[in-house]
């Protein structure tokens, strides 16, 4: 078992290996890689973990949930069984667990007042949740070229997932006259994930990264998406109101 001051050096370690795992990929990331960046032996990292693949899994881990080291007591980290970093990573990136309000819209399939603030709220719990797992995110998809796997689990079911879900949504309420209608509900969810998976993600690992507070990146991509989705609707409100009044005179 590593004693409890070494447990930060892991924490380094794990840091360390999550930078260069997004910066060279799963495949090419060696160990010596990781000890050669912290300035210790190569055989030093044979502490804590005995093979990549338990590398990666700490890492993977560490980086969903940070308190789930703690339950480990044996060191080092063993190879782990095969399909157990996957059924890990499902598990934990379930979408209830994540959406709320657009989960909660699409079983009950009702129309709430407040529309415009549910709305938000869905922009708001995708652009956050994006932003509080950016490094995750950004782990598993350069490490998912790598590995068929992963790349199955993470592009085609749960981000083909996400879409669907949020194009449901979109169908849903532009039916219900609450959001401006649209050509394809599913063009329009792609093109709100990518907006807010920029802001939220990638603007940080650009080569030339922006320099804009995440108050301000979360502020401008909601409110884009909340002119481009309500916008119509507004507008067409509006006209009613002036034809009320026209007519009442």
């Amino acid at each position: 078992m590593a004693r409890k001051r070494d447990k930060s050096r892991l924490y380094e370690l794990i840091e360390q290996a999550t930078l260069i795992f997004i910066e060279q990929g799963y495949k090419r990331t060696k160990m010596e890689d990781v000890t050669r960046s912290l300035g210790r032996s190569t055989g030093s990292i044979y502490r804590y973990v005995g093979s990549k693949e338990a590398l990666f899994d700490l890492t993977l881990r560490y980086n969903i949930d940070c308190h789930s080291l703690e339950q480990m007591t044996t060191w080092p980290a063993a190879k782990p069984n095969v399909g157990s970093t996957l059924a890990f990573l499902e598990e934990s990136t379930r979408l209830e667990k994540r959406f709320p309000t657009m989960q909660n819209v699409l079983a009950q399939k009702n129309k709430i007042d407040l529309c415009n603030e549910e709305f938000e709220l869905v922009l708001r719990e995708l652009y956050r949740v994006l932003r509080e797992n950016a490094i995750v995110i950004k782990l598993i998809e350069r490490s998912a070229l790598d590995w068929p796997e992963l790349a199955e689990l993470w592009f085609e079911k749960r981000r083909c997932q996400i879409i669907k879900e949020l194009s449901s949504y979109i169908q849903l309420r532009m039916e219900q006259e609450i959001l401006s209608p649209v050509r394809s509900a599913e063009a329009s969810a792609r093109l709100i994930i990518n907006s807010i998976t920029f802001f939220a993600i990638h603007r940080h690992f650009d080569i030339v990264p922006m320099d804009i507070s995440e108050e301000d990146s979360e502020e401008t991509v909601v409110q884009a998406m909340m002119g481009a989705f309500l916008g119509l609707n507004k507008k067409r409100n509006l006209k009613s109101r002036s034809e009320i009044r026209i007519s009442s005179i």
